[in-house]
């Protein structure tokens, strides 16, 4: 992995399961530290394992002491977006980001009720309004 590199792990991944992998066989993305932070910013990702600095651990008096190796950052998905919907988020024009509504927001919870109400005569009435303020611009 490069030194610039954050690996971005599924939701369900634990450190034991990062560990059974390696950053060569595809099982996991990497992101660049600057996208990693608006990620953070925006509360799409989240630390797993936060990186660490190469650090000097002092020594006992009389003794050097050690250096305590460096460890990357490994950030995982927040619980409710996909790695995609991560990848989709990051190729957006930062102008659109301030106004930025993920899929798997409300309109995702309420999509299968509303399918079914729209095909009920005596239910449209509310599903008709709950769709168009769905499909109404987002305001920046």
């Amino acid at each position: 992995m490069a030194k610039n590199r954050v690996c971005l792990v599924p939701s369900g991944w634990t450190e034991a399961e990062y560990a059974m992998h390696s950053c060569g066989d595809g099982s996991h993305v990497h992101l660049k530290e600057q996208e990693a932070e608006r990620c953070l910013h925006h509360g799409i990702i989240a630390w797993m394992l936060t990186p660490r600095p190469k650090t000097l651990i002092p020594g006992e008096a009389g003794s050097a002491g050690f250096w305590m190796p460096s460890r990357r950052g490994i950030t995982t998905t927040a619980r409710r977006y996909s790695i995609p919907e991560v990848m989709r988020f990051l190729k957006k024009p930062e102008r659109e980001k301030q106004g930025l509504v993920m899929p798997r927001d409300l309109s995702c919870y309420v999509g299968g009720p509303l399918a079914i109400a729209l095909q009920v005569p005596s239910e449209r009435w509310w599903a008709n309004a709950m769709l168009s303020d769905i499909m109404s611009p987002v305001a920046a």
